[in-house]
């Protein structure tokens, strides 16, 4: 597998990021390893672009 995306962990909703990432490459076809608060995604080929966002939606209170 080869190293494709590092993406910082702040703000980033990880069962999202899975879900994804396994509708992209499939089950398996991909592997996540968080380090210095960053997730590292290794896949099968390279990944041209996300279209949907990783992060929550975020609501603030006034």
């Amino acid at each position: 597998m080869h190293p494709i995306l590092a993406i910082p962990t702040r703000n980033v909703d990880p069962a999202r990021l899975s879900n994804i990432l396994r509708n992209k490459f499939g089950r398996g076809g991909f592997r996540i390893e968080m380090r210095h608060c960053t997730y590292k995604v290794y896949a099968n080929y390279q990944l041209t672009e996300v279209k949907e966002p990783i992060y929550p939606p975020y609501t603030y209170e006034v």
